[in-house]
C-alpha cells in the first residue's frame, strides 16, 4: 500500500468510543461436514484453529437499516456497511434512481447520500472510503466520499468522460473500474492523485483489488482468461487461469473476489463450482462441490462464503460459510421462505441482501485471535512462514514445481538485523526466516526444502551468520545474497540501499522517506518495520546520541527528503532528531516527525494508528506480540509487513493500557488477530483479553 495524502495530524488523536449493542438473537442450526484440508492448509502451528473456535453463529433481528426501499448490494469493511436503496422519488421500477447509504456498526448510526434525478449504485467500501457509479452528470462516472471526515460533503469524481464507467472496486490504495468505452479496466491512484489504465485489459468481465494487486478475467473463446496485476508496478498482467491444466467442464469466470492475495473465482455452469487461487505461490485449488450450486463467492483471509441454490436456480438461496482448515460448513442463514443473496465478509461478519425486494442484513462469529508458533524462537519463525506462505508450487498452474521466491535469512540470537530487513523481506514477499550464528536448525533447513527458494538472502556478516551456514544453503541450490556491514548500523544501511533498489525494480517511486529507530534495543524498530513497508520506506537503525557516521552519511548520498523519527528523546535524543532536521532542512523538507507515545506498547499502538491513518497500513489482521523479547515476533514482523498489518505490542501475562487503548478504539475496524508466540511467551489469559475487546 502506498502512502496517502492524509494529513499527518492524526498523530496522537484517539478516537472516542461510542458503543452500540447489536443484539443477536436467532441461533443458525450448524451443519459440519467432514473434508479434505485444501492447499492452503491450517494455520502453520500448534495453535491452529478448530470447530471450538467457531462454536455459533447467530443473525440480527431484522435489517440494519429501516425506512429505505430496496436495499441491495451491501459491501463490509470495518466498521462500515455501504449499500444503495430504491429514491423514493422513484415511482416506476425501470427509472434509475438508487442512492447510497451506509452504516457505522460503531456509532449504530447511519446516512444516506441521495441525488434527485440521478443514479447511484454499486458501492464499495475499504480504509473509510466509499467509490460507486453515479450518473448525476448524465452518463455513469466514478465517485469517492470519505467517511472518516467528519462532514464527507458531495463525492469527488475520479473517473469521468463521455463514456459509461462502471462497477468500482476499492482498496485502500486504489480504485478500479470498467470503461465501457475502451472494454477495459481504469484505475485511480489514491497517493499519486492520478488516473492510468490497466494493460490488456480489454474485454473484461469480472475484477476486484485489494491493496496494490488487481485480478480481472477477459473474455474468451473458447474459455476466459484470469490475470493478475500490480498496479502500476508491473509491466504486463499475468495469466493465472486456465493455465495448462484448466479444468474443462468449467471453462468461464463468472464472479471474482480477491483478498491477502487470494483470489476466489467462480466457474460458470448450473452445477457451478468455486476455485481458490494463491497468487503468492501459483496455486489452485477446487473446492468440494458440496452437491449444490456455488455462486457469487467472496472470501476473507480463510473464510469463504458462497451462495447456494437448494435444488434448482427458481429457489431460494441459501449463504454457507467455510473456513479453511476448520473442516466444517457453516448454513448462514437457515430460512428456506426468503432469498439471501450478495455476501460480503469481513472478518467475523457478514452482510448480505435479504428477501426478494432487500434488505440488509448481518450474521456474527466470535472475533477471531489466531495463535501462531513453534518450539522456540527458530520454529516460531518457521511456523510463521507456513502460515503466510503456504504450499504451492507443485500445484502451480504453470505446470512448475520451481519458483522465483526469496527467503530472508537472519541470525536469531541478536536482533538488529532482522529488524531492517522488514520491509525489504515484505517487499520481496518473502518469509524471514532466523538461524543460529554456526549451524542452521534442522527445523530450518525442512523449511528451505518446502520452500524451494531460488534464492535466500543473509542479512549479517559472517560474525553473526557463519560461512558454514550460507555454504549447507548454497549445497540445497539456492542463490546466496549476503547483506552486511561493519556494525548493526552500517547494516540497516545497506539493507536499505538493497531495499530501495527492489522497489526501483519492482516499479514503486520512493519518495526519499526513511524510518529511523533506536538500535540498541528491539521494540520500537520492531513496530515500526510493518509502517515503513507499508509507505515503502527502509529502516536506518541509530544510538541515542546521535547519527552513527555510516547513517549521517547516507542521508548526505542520497539526499533523504523525509523522516520519521520512532521513539520518544529517551530512545533518539533531541540532538540525533536535530541531525535529521539538519539534513532536511538543506533538502528544503520540513522537520522530522516523531511517532511515539508513554511505552513500548503504547509506542507500537501510535505507530499502528499512524500508518492506518495515512492508509498505510488496514486492520484486516493485527499481528500481536510480547515486547518483553524479541525472537518471536521478528518473522512475524514480516509476514505483518507483506500482508499490509500492524504489529502490536504485549506484555506476557496481561494487556497494557497502550493496547486496550489502542483495541478499544479500533474493535470494529480490526478484522482477526495473530499472536506471535506460544502460552509461555504471550499467556492464553492475554490472548483471551485481546479477544474479549473486539467486536
Amino acid at each position: 500500500m502506498r502512502r496517502d495524502d492524509v494529513s499527518a495530524t492524526c498523530k496522537g488523536a484517539h478516537e472516542r468510543r461510542e458503543m452500540k449493542e447489536l443484539v443477536f438473537v436467532k441461533r443458525v442450526y450448524v451443519c459440519v461436514l467432514a473434508i479434505a484440508l485444501l492447499a492452503l492448509g491450517p494455520p502453520g502451528s500448534a495453535g491452529a484453529l478448530t470447530n471450538e473456535d467457531y462454536p455459533k453463529f447467530y443473525l440480527d433481528r431484522g435489517p440494519l437499516k429501516v425506512g429505505l426501499q430496496w436495499q441491495q448490494n451491501p459491501e463490509i469493511e470495518g466498521e462500515f456497511i455501504v449499500y444503495q436503496y430504491r429514491n423514493p422519488y422513484a415511482s416506476d421500477p425501470d427509472e434509475q434512481f438508487w442512492n447510497i447509504a451506509f452504516h457505522n456498526l460503531r456509532t449504530g448510526t447511519g446516512t444516506n447520500y441521495p441525488i434527485l434525478a440521478s443514479d447511484q449504485k454499486n458501492p464499495d467500501v475499504a480504509a473509510g472510503r466509499v467509490v460507486y457509479e453515479s450518473r448525476q452528470s448524465g452518463n455513469g462516472d466514478i465517485y469517492y466520499l470519505d467517511l472518516r471526515e467528519g462532514s464527507p460533503g458531495s463525492g469527488r469524481l475520479i473517473g469521468g468522460g463521455p463514456a459509461t464507467q462502471e462497477r468500482p472496486r476499492i482498496s485502500a490504495s486504489h480504485a478500479v473500474w470498467k470503461n465501457l468505452a475502451t472494454d477495459s479496466l481504469e484505475y485511480w491512484d489514491f497517493a499519486a492523485q492520478m488516473m492510468s489504465t490497466v494493460p490488456e485489459s480489454t474485454g473484461v468481465e469480472h475484477w476486484d483489488v485489494d491493496g496494490d494487486m488487481v485480478v480481472f478475467s477477459v473474455d474468451g473463446n473458447p474459455q476466459d482468461t484470469l490475470y493478475s496485476w500490480r498496479l502500476g508496478e508491473m509491466a504486463y498482467p499475468v495469466e493465472v487461469y486456465p493455465g495448462l491444466t484448466p479444468l474443462a467442464s468449467y471453462p468461464d469466470i463468472e464472479h471474482v473476489r480477491l483478498h491477502a492475495m487470494r483470489a476466489y473465482v467462480q466457474l460458470s455452469g448450473f452445477n457451478s463450482r468455486t476455485a481458490l487461487i494463491d497468487l503468492r505461490w501459483r496455486s489452485r485449488t477446487y473446492l468440494p462441490d458440496f452437491s449444490q450450486q456455488m455462486t457469487r463467492p467472496n472470501l476473507f483471509d480463510r473464510s469463504l462464503v458462497w451462495e447456494r441454490w437448494e435444488t434448482d436456480p427458481d429457489a431460494n438461496r441459501a449463504l454457507h460459510f467455510f473456513i479453511v482448515g476448520v473442516n466444517s460448513v457453516l448454513d448462514a442463514t437457515n430460512d428456506d421462505t426468503q432469498n439471501f443473496t450478495r455476501p460480503s465478509l469481513f472478518g467475523n461478519r457478514l452482510v448480505y441482501q435479504a428477501g426478494s425486494i432487500g434488505d440488509i442484513w448481518m450474521a456474527a462469529d466470535k472475533p477471531r485471535v489466531d495463535r501462531t508458533y513453534g518450539a522456540d524462537r527458530y520454529a516460531t519463525a518457521v511456523q510463521i512462514s507456513k502460515a503466510y506462505f503456504p504450499d504451492g508450487p507443485a500445484n502451480g498452474w504453470d505446470g512448475n514445481i520451481t519458483n522465483s521466491y526469496t527467503v530472508v535469512l537472519a541470525t536469531g540470537e541478536n536482533f538488529p538485523d532482522a529488524l531492517a530487513a522488514t520491509p525489504l523481506a515484505a517487499q520481496m514477499g518473502a518469509p524471514l526466516l532466523l538461524t543460529r550464528g554456526a549451524s542452521l536448525p534442522q527445523v530450518v533447513i525442512d523449511e528451505l526444502e518446502r520452500l524451494k527458494p531460488w534464492r535466500v538472502m543473509v542479512v549479517g556478516g559472517k560474525d553473526v551468520v557463519s560461512q558454514a551456514v550460507v555454504d549447507e544453503i548454497a549445497a540445497m541450490g539456492a542463490k546466496i545474497d549476503r547483506v552486511a556491514g561493519d556494525d548493526r548500523y552500517e547494516t540497516s544501511v545497506e539493507v536499505a540501499q538493497k531495499y530501495v533498489q527492489q522497489l526501483g525494480f519492482d516499479g514503486v517511486v520512493w519518495d526519499k522517506g526513511v524510518f529511523v529507530a533506536r538500535g540498541d534495543a528491539f521494540p520500537d524498530a520492531l513496530a515500526a518495520g510493518p509502517a515503513a513497508a507499508g509507505m515503502h520506506r527502509p529502516v536506518l537503525l541509530t544510538p541515542p546520541a546521535a547519527l552513527p557516521r555510516s547513517v549521517n552519511d547516507w542521508f548526505v548520498d542520497v539526499e533523504i527528503e523525509d523522516a520519521v523519527i520512532i521513539g520518544g528523546v529517551t530512545a533518539v535524543s533531541e540532538h540525533a532528531k536535530a541531525q535529521v532536521d539538519g539534513h532536511l532542512a538543506w533538502m528544503s523538507s520540513p522537520p522530522s516527525e516523531r511517532w511515539y507515545g508513554n511505552d513500548r506498547y503504547a509506542t507500537a499502538a501510535q505507530i499502528a494508528r499512524n500508518a492506518y491513518y495515512l492508509r498505510a497500513l488496514d486492520f484486516d489482521m493485527i499481528g500481536i506480540a510480547t515486547g518483553e523479547n524479541f525472537p518471536d515476533a521478528l518473522g512475524g514482523g514480516a509476514a505483518c509487513g507483506y500482508y499490509g498489518s500492524p504489529l502490536l505490542l504485549t506484555r506476557n501475562t496481561a494487556v497494557p493500557a497502550g493496547l486496550t487503548d489502542f483495541l478499544t478504539t479500533h474493535e470494529y475496524r480490526i478484522g482477526r488477530g495473530d499472536v506471535f508466540g506460544g502460552p509461555d511467551v504471550v499467556s492464553e489469559a492475554t490472548r483471551s483479553g485481546i479477544r474479549a475487546r473486539l467486536k
